[in-house]
């Protein structure tokens, strides 16, 4: 069963990914950005894409529910480090998406 996301908290992710876009992280460290973003990208097969997408996407949508903003810091605290590496993957994933849409836009 899937989640279903409350507007509220789209419209605060929406926040927080414009000021990521601005280079103002408010959930993540920069040296985890940097740990995180640097390591290289594995080759994978798609049957093992599509499970990593589905763990982005369950991951994802627990992070957005959360209520605050210290709630989802808290969360993250509270993730195994694969797991907060795969929602930091997550978060700069949906974050260069935004931009891309963002310049097509203008």
């Amino acid at each position: 069963m899937e989640k279903v996301i409350q507007l509220d908290k789209l419209d605060q992710l929406e926040f927080l990914l414009h000021q990521s876009m601005k280079g103002i992280h408010l959930l993540f460290e920069n040296r985890d950005i940097a740990r995180v973003l640097s390591r290289p990208k594995a080759k994978q097969t798609k049957e093992f894409s599509m499970n990593k997408l589905k763990k982005m996407q369950a991951l994802l949508a627990d992070f957005i529910a959360q209520e605050s903003l210290q709630d989802k810091i808290d969360y993250m605290n509270s993730l195994d480090e694969k797991t907060f590496e795969l929602l930091v993957e997550t978060y700069f994933n949906l974050l260069e998406n935004s931009v891309k849409e963002v310049k097509v836009l203008h």
